[in-house]
C-alpha cells in the first residue's frame, strides 16, 4: 500500500460525514506517532485528528477493518476518540480530537493515575462485543513478524541466538494457546503506552486502537504493570510474549527497508 499524502487526504474532505462548508485547515503535525503520521486539523471551529496510516500496516499485523469495527463499538463508552471516517482502502482516517495532555512516565509513577488506567481497562473489557470482534492469535502474529525479519538480512537488531530463543518460546506459546487453561479472550488494546493515553477532563482516554482485538485478558494489565514498575506478577509466559512482540516490532520498524514508517 502506498502512503497517501496529507494534501490528498485533505482534498477529500467532502467525503467525510461532517457538515463542512469548506476545506479543513492544518494546525500542526502531532508528534510521537511511531506507526502513522498524525495531524491536528480544524474545520468550522472544531478540531479533528487526521491520521495517515502506515503503508506497512499488514506487515505489522494491523487489521484496519477490525480497528474500524472496534472504534464503532467503543463510540458510546467514552474510552476512545470517535472514528469519523476511514478511506475505503484505509489509507487515512479522521477522528474526533481529544482535548487534554498526553501521559508521561510520571503518570505511571502515580498510583492514582495507574488505578484510573486499570479501571479504564476493566471498563472496555466489560463491553459485550457480541462476537463481532475477531481474536488475535499471538503465535501466528509473532510468527508473521519472525517471517518478515527473516526477509530482511540488513536488520542487525535481532541476533541468530535471539531467533533461536524465540523458536523455543514459540513452541511453548503454541502449546499454551491450545490448552483448555488458556483464558477466554476479552477486548484488548495491545498497545498501552504513555503516548497513547490522553488525560482528558473526564479521565484517561486511549487512542490508536489499531492493534486491538479480542485477546488475553491480562495483556493490557501486564503492559500497565510493566510501565508502572509494579511488582504484581501476572504470568511469566505472558511477560515473555510481550517481550517478543516488542522486540520484533521495534526491529521491524528500525529496518532500513521500513524507515518510512517513522519520521
Amino acid at each position: 500500500m502506498t502512503r497517501i499524502s496529507l494534501l490528498q487526504a485533505l482534498t477529500q474532505w467532502q467525503l467525510w460525514p461532517l457538515p463542512l462548508k469548506q476545506a479543513p485547515s492544518l494546525i500542526e503535525k502531532v508528534p510521537n506517532g511511531l506507526t502513522n503520521e498524525n495531524y491536528l486539523i480544524k474545520a468550522q471551529g472544531k478540531l479533528y485528528k487526521l491520521r495517515i496510516n502506515s503503508p506497512y500496516s499488514a506487515m505489522l499485523g494491523i487489521d484496519r477493518t477490525r480497528e474500524h469495527a472496534i472504534c464503532d463499538l467503543l463510540a458510546p463508552h467514552q474510552v476512545a476518540p470517535r472514528l469519523i471516517y476511514s478511506s475505503p482502502n484505509y489509507t487515512y482516517s479522521v477522528f474526533e480530537w481529544v482535548e487534554g495532555r498526553t501521559w508521561t512516565k510520571d503518570d505511571f509513577e502515580n498510583p492514582q493515575q495507574v488505578k484510573k488506567l486499570l479501571e479504564l481497562v476493566k471498563k472496555f473489557q466489560a463491553i459485550n462485543t457480541q462476537g463481532t470482534i475477531t481474536s488475535l492469535d499471538y503465535a501466528k502474529h509473532l510468527n508473521c513478524y519472525y517471517i518478515e525479519l527473516q526477509k530482511q538480512p540488513n536488520n542487525t537488531l535481532i541476533s541468530s541466538q535471539q531467533l533461536e530463543q524465540y523458536r523455543r518460546f514459540a513452541a511453548k506459546l503454541d502449546s499454551a494457546q491450545a490448552s483448555p487453561s488458556w483464558p477466554p479472550p476479552l477486548l484488548t488494546h495491545h498497545d498501552i503506552t504513555a503516548d497513547n493515553i490522553i488525560e482528558s477532563v473526564n479521565g484517561p482516554v486511549l487512542i490508536d486502537w489499531e492493534y486491538a482485538a479480542m485477546g488475553h485478558p491480562h495483556f493490557d494489565a501486564l503492559c500497565v504493570n510493566k510501565l508502572s514498575h509494579s511488582k504484581e506478577k501476572l504470568s511469566d509466559l505472558l511477560a515473555e510474549m510481550l517481550y517478543w512482540v516488542e522486540t520484533f516490532w521495534y526491529a521491524l520498524n528500525d529496518s532500513p527497508e521500513n524507515k518510512p514508517i517513522t519520521e
